[in-house]
């Protein structure tokens, strides 16, 4: 269960806040003496210098629990300027009535801790003093002070409401404020205790992104009879004790502020723990893999020895995954993952299996990060030489890591979104190459695809792919062949310049054109250059074998998204097979070349 597994994380975690505390951007505080005068001074700016980054005041854990409605009611000893200053909101007579009112609340729940704590709490004796004087309404105003700003209590540079009394103190209203007066058992730990009415403390306002005005979310509210079970409201129905609740939520907001465990997508937040610490961040992997780690983890994978010992041996340690975005007030949970660590890790092998690409100049595999995936579904600039982030599907990065981390198919109408890219950009690089054969992978009807050339398919799409791929090699080694004249014509608009698009959809019209026009090319190369003609030549004729019958009765005249995606693959395998060819008779010269010089 979601909760308890954050129930449980909240254990492990060394930096909680105290129970129903969160920490808030604290912009002034009031400064008191240990007998409860205020300091020289009066309030203390904690802002930062003006221009600097981060948060606009001094993170400190404070009071917190969710409130709403006409009259809400005040925090314990940390507050806004409205509450503990009587700072209005604008100079209205209503403004002003509402700032009065809230402030007197403000003192009295200050007060009931006061009256509890002062006995034998000198920093309560010292606040009471500073309230019986009535030292509130004497604290001079900053011009510069509104509202909404943050405000605390300090005595002697100790912060008042972090006092441990006030934190027992705060517990026990927030049970009062929250409580329905239920006993019962509870769904998350399933021992008898109080139940609440509604979970004190709320997702914090931008933790998630949202399309709209950020504001506080709840992760568990029915207050619609609607939406509720033979009409019960709020927690009626989903009985949760005060712990479980508290320190649930507590332990997802620590999420959704750790870098080390978030991901923010443009409308969704994802967060990631385990049961028992890693010595290797598993997101990690998928950001940024190290070919040699992917490489060891494929290998590890793939002996028999080892998949033995992993039957002999479980591990008990499990990975969680939580996908939120939010719709108005209420979380809304997208993904929930519970796995095992063992499982997790084949899941990884698996994502890099299924996406690994060849490089042809390098003559190596290749594994893009994630990031690398998600920027191919954009635009291609041709300008700038780079992709932009326009046009990539929105939370396309984290239904990527989902897909990672499930062992599932990617979103369905990415196919579709990568293909026009491709005809409309004219483009097919590693990054699409991998995504694409990421898509045929995980589809049940699209086939087993290699990460480089497969010379033995006999898919038509993957051939009609290959044949493109030749054609253009053909005609721009016959255009950049040197002449008799001893210059080069050069190519202004390759093959995939001008017939790509209509080729990828329709291709037998287009390559029957281009299997006329390569006779001229082959001519001029026979006599430019012999080696490259009869090299062409062969690799052509050994795709055209790979049909059945006469090129009329065998290239397909449309083909469907899955054979496009086949096309684009065996376009850019066939691609990366020349240039690691050229790549092998250039290594072979330069040793040729070295092995001259050291002659004597």
């Amino acid at each position: 269960m979601l909760l308890r597994e954050l129930r449980d994380h909240a254990r492990t975690r060394t930096d909680m806040p105290p129970l129903y505390y969160v920490p808030k951007a604290l912009r002034w505080f009031i400064p008191l003496t240990e007998n409860g005068d205020l300091a020289p001074g009066g309030l203390v700016d904690l802002r930062p210098a003006t221009g600097a980054k981060g948060p606009k005041g001094k993170l400190v854990p404070a009071p917190d629990a969710y409130r709403a409605g006409i009259h809400p009611p005040p925090l314990l000893l940390c507050d806004t300027a409205e509450y503990v200053l009587a700072v209005a909101r604008d100079d209205s007579p209503k403004a002003d009535a509402q700032a009065d009112r809230r402030c007197a609340a403000f003192v009295d729940l200050a007060r009931r801790w006061t009256d509890r704590a002062a006995d034998h709490d000198p920093v309560a004796r010292a606040l009471a003093r500073f309230l019986d004087a009535d030292g509130l309404a004497h604290v001079p105003i900053p011009d510069d002070l509104v509202a909404a700003d943050w405000v605390g209590i300090m005595v002697d540079a100790a912060w008042v409401h972090l006092r441990p009394t006030a934190q027992t103190e705060w517990c026990a209203i927030v049970a009062e404020r929250k409580g329905g007066g239920r006993q019962g058992l509870c769904l998350v730990c399933g021992d008898h205790g109080n139940l609440l009415s509604t979970l004190p403390e709320s997702i914090k306002a931008g933790a998630i992104p949202t399309s709209g005005q950020a504001r506080k979310t709840q992760l568990v509210s029915i207050n619609s009879a609607a939406q509720a079970r033979e009409g019960l409201l709020q927690l009626a129905n989903t009985p949760i004790c005060d712990g479980c609740g508290s320190t649930g939520v507590a332990a997802l907001n620590a999420l959704l502020a750790d870098e080390r465990h978030r991901r923010r997508g443009t409308t969704s937040s994802l967060v990631w723990w385990t049961r028992d610490p890693l010595d290797d961040d598993p997101i990690a992997a998928f950001d940024a893999p190290q070919p040699d780690d992917v490489r060891h983890l494929l290998d590890t994978l793939h002996k028999p020895a080892h998949n033995r010992a992993a039957n002999e041996r479980v591990d008990p340690n499990r990975f969680y995954s939580l996908t939120l975005g939010t719709n108005s007030s209420r979380v809304v949970v997208h993904d929930w993952i519970d796995i095992p660590i063992d499982e997790l890790r084949r899941n990884q092998g698996a994502w890099f299996t299924d996406h690994e690409t060849r490089d042809g100049w390098n003559r190596t595999s290749v594994w893009y990060p994630l990031w690398r995936l998600t920027q191919a579904a954009g635009r291609w600039d041709k300008t700038t030489n780079r992709y932009t982030n326009t046009l990539v599907p929105d939370g396309l990065d984290n239904a990527l890591l989902r897909s990672a981390l499930n062992h599932q198919p990617p979103p369905a109408h990415l196919l579709a979104h990568l293909l026009g890219r491709i005809r409309s950009d004219r483009r097919v690089d590693g990054p699409r190459a991998a995504l694409l054969r990421l898509i045929l992978e995980r589809s049940p009807h699209g086939g087993t695809t290699m990460p480089g050339l497969d010379p033995d398919a006999t898919d038509p799409g993957y051939l009609c792919g290959r044949l493109f791929a030749l054609y253009e090699s053909t005609q721009y080694a016959a255009l950049s062949a040197v002449g008799e004249n001893g210059r080069r014509q050069g190519v202004n608009a390759t093959v995939a310049d001008k017939f790509y698009g209509s080729a990828t959809t329709a291709p037998r019209h287009v390559l029957l054109t281009l299997d006329r026009g390569s006779k001229a090319h082959l001519k001029r190369l026979r006599r430019d250059r012999p080696g490259t003609a009869v090299a062409l030549g062969k690799q052509i004729g050994a795709v055209w074998a790979r049909f059945d019958a006469t090129a009329e009765d065998v290239l397909p005249a449309t083909l469907s998204p899955r054979q496009q995606a086949r096309f684009a693959l065996g376009y850019y395998h066939q691609q990366q097979s020349g240039f690691e060819a050229a790549a092998e008779r250039a290594e072979t010269k330069a040793a040729a070349a070295a092995a001259d010089t050291r002659q004597p």
